[in-house]
């Protein structure tokens, strides 16, 4: 494909751009073919067909990467987006990742993506938009923080040997939370946010608390020890000293 669509004669006398193969190379989907070896990883053929390559309209792109990209298609669907899409007004997935140079989406596409549109329109609508998106900055980010503390404080329980696997299970459904959250956040639900975050607020108070407890109980354990060793040490002492007792008695004899 990109011997042809690379070339910038070739292509504008179709009026064409001939830079969608240089972006296609940049893009996540070349990494995943090129980098990672994935043969699953989309290609030209997989969203333009083969012999019969044409550009697909506005509606089959959502289509096509929701052939893949199963959940982040449903909760679009969900989304005031998915009616602006139908009207004609958007370009479904295309308007916020682009077509060939898809990158890797981060929270910096999350900020930018909505205010190119949103703030660019400035009405009321637009500003309630972008006070639903930074909800979901600060959440994603919160969330992402509090895992992170709490994955240091785990990692330094079964360093000192505690016992934390049930811990550790906890840790991973609290990190998976927050990749569902990703595909999630496309039908831009407030109400589902919540819910997620004070899931996994409530998972990793669980972590820490169970963490808190076998520290202590480490700490009493310790402190049991104590008048045992008081014990044994005073027990010594008198040994040696009854021993010392019996010698000078025997010395005399």
């Amino acid at each position: 494909c990109g011997k042809c669509h690379a070339d910038a004669a070739k292509m504008s006398k179709y009026k064409l751009s001939a830079a969608h193969p240089a972006d296609y190379e940049r893009s996540v989907h070349a990494h995943a073919l090129r980098v990672r070896k994935d043969l699953s990883a989309p290609t030209c053929a997989t969203c333009h067909g083969n012999h019969g390559a044409t550009p697909p309209g506005v509606r089959q792109v959502s289509e096509v990467c929701g052939s893949c990209h199963i959940r982040e298609a449903e909760s679009f669907s969900q989304s005031p987006h998915a009616g602006a899409t139908a009207a004609g007004k958007m370009k479904a997935c295309v308007s916020c990742h682009s077509n060939h140079a898809i990158l890797h989406p981060t929270e910096d596409l999350l900020r930018t993506a909505c205010q190119d549109c949103h703030k660019r329109a400035g009405d009321e609508r637009s500003a309630l938009a972008l006070e639903v998106r930074d909800e979901f900055l600060v959440g994603f980010g919160q969330l992402r923080r509090d895992i992170s503390a709490v994955s240091d404080e785990l990692h330094k329980a079964a360093v000192r040997g505690f016992e934390v696997g049930e811990a550790q299970v906890q840790m991973e459904e609290a990190k998976t939370a927050l990749i569902a959250l990703t595909p999630a956040q496309h039908a831009l639900n407030l109400a589902d946010l919540s819910k997620v975050l004070r899931e996994n607020s409530d998972r990793l108070d669980q972590i820490l608390q169970s963490i808190k407890k076998k520290i202590l109980s480490e700490g009493v354990r310790r402190l049991m020890f104590v008048p045992i060793f008081i014990f044994l040490l005073v027990l010594s002492i008198a040994c040696a000293a009854k021993r010392a007792e019996v010698e000078q008695n025997n010395g005399r004899k």
